[in-house]
């Protein structure tokens, strides 16, 4: 799953580069190369969240996953916007790998 989740940064860079250099078939591979990886990580989390979580309380566990997530995309969109007003969308998609990159620390998947 991190390497699903890394991979996933990379493209949101790559996306962000190739955008700033006008070469626009890069964003489009990225952005379905990174909606790949999600429909793949989806399975991963929910599979790796029932191994480690109790059968009893196993929607509550997923509940708060999901809720992670819509927490996290409720931040970082006005952050998104932000850059992209006042900076491009070239940089806020860079700055979207950054923060992805900061969040490694905390999303990243332990045995």
């Amino acid at each position: 799953m991190n390497i699903t989740y890394l991979t996933g940064i990379v493209a949101v860079a790559l996306s962000g580069i190739g955008h700033n250099f006008g070469i626009e078939i890069i964003p489009v591979i990225m952005f379905i190369l990174y909606h790949v990886l999600q429909n793949i990580r989806r399975p991963l989390a929910v599979s790796f969240i029932s191994d480690h979580i109790p059968d009893v309380s196993m929607t509550t566990g997923l509940s708060v996953e999901s809720q992670m997530k819509t927490f996290f995309i409720i931040i970082i969109s006005p952050i998104i916007g932000f850059l992209a007003d006042n900076f491009g969308l070239a940089y806020s998609f860079m700055g979207v790998a950054g923060i992805m990159s900061g969040a490694y620390i905390f999303a990243k998947m332990r045995e």
